[in-house]
């Protein structure tokens, strides 16, 4: 007896076919996905850590040249000290500050040196402090005859957690020790 073998495929030949196809392509659609959202992460982890390393080398380098005395303002509501006021060496009075120094409109968060916002729109700047301390303990005011050690922390955030990235942010620590404070 002869058997009669079609050119075709069978049916069940077409449906592993199929099913085959279909866990391929949801396969590299979700590594599409996965390498796309993991490229985007990296893109605003990078501007956070330049926006942030802007902003920290332009608080230390203004307190590394800054005069006695200094002031470190304590928020009386979260018990932070979130301005500092200084003197650079021309004699002129400064600070770095969560908020203007004038009403400048509807402030942000950002870090203000006197009036100019040092961040880009693309970012927000949370949980800024100052901690002033004298370096050598044998002094109890700040800037008064001793070296003058401030610790900066601050936390810069992505502006726009919608764009698939979620809510990224990268938290900035320095310290700078001021030795032209004796005399002043």
């Amino acid at each position: 007896m002869k058997q009669h073998h079609s050119a075709g495929f069978t049916l069940i030949e077409l449906l592993i076919a199929t099913a085959l196809t279909a866990f391929i392509m949801v396969s590299a659609s979700y590594l599409l996905v996965s390498t796309l959202s993991a490229r985007g992460k990296t893109a605003v982890r990078q501007t956070l850590k330049a926006e942030g390393q802007f902003v920290q080398n332009q608080v230390d380098t203004a307190l590394r040249s800054a005069k006695a005395p200094i002031t470190c303002i304590t928020d009386e509501e979260t018990g932070v000290a979130s301005t500092i006021l200084f003197y650079n060496s021309a004699g002129e009075a400064h600070q770095f500050s969560h908020q203007p120094l004038a009403a400048v409109g509807t402030p942000i968060d950002a870090i203000y040196y006197d009036n100019d916002i040092l961040v880009s729109d693309a970012v927000t700047i949370t949980d800024l402090s100052f901690r002033c301390e004298n370096a050598r303990t044998d002094r109890t005011q700040v800037g008064g005859g001793s070296d003058v050690y401030i610790t900066t922390t601050f936390q810069v955030h992505n502006k726009d957690a919608s764009g698939g990235a979620g809510e990224i942010y990268e938290l900035f620590r320095s310290g700078v020790l001021i030795r032209n404070t004796i005399g002043q």
